[in-house]
């Protein structure tokens, strides 16, 4: 279930500000920042690291107080994974219309 949409803002960093639209944390936005994977091999599992900014808090919480909730961070952090498979699944589709042999 998608519970997030693009906003047409840009934060301070000109990065596109995402408005979270159902939830515990409906209309909070924020910008993701710097993704990075990190292969853990121990447990054969990818770990995902995000910078994020909260541009619009929860009501009656500051910005620092929002982006040191771990609620809100696994919330963008599921947000981002869904980004994520929605981009690898547009991609997978473009690949397979073009690899595609004419009948």
């Amino acid at each position: 279930m998608k519970n997030y949409e693009l906003t047409d803002k840009n934060s301070g960093n000109n990065l596109a500000i995402i408005r979270i639209t159902e939830g515990e944390f409906k209309e909070v936005e924020f910008a993701l920042g710097h993704v990075t994977f990190a292969e853990d091999t121990g447990e054969d599992t990818c770990k995902v690291k995000f910078d994020f900014e909260v541009i619009v808090p929860p009501k009656d919480i500051s910005v620092q107080e929002a982006e040191n909730m771990i609620e809100l961070q696994d919330t963008i952090g599921k947000i981002l994974i869904n980004i994520l498979e929605e981009q690898a699944a547009l991609e997978e589709q473009a690949t397979n219309v073009t690899t595609k042999p004419n009948s």
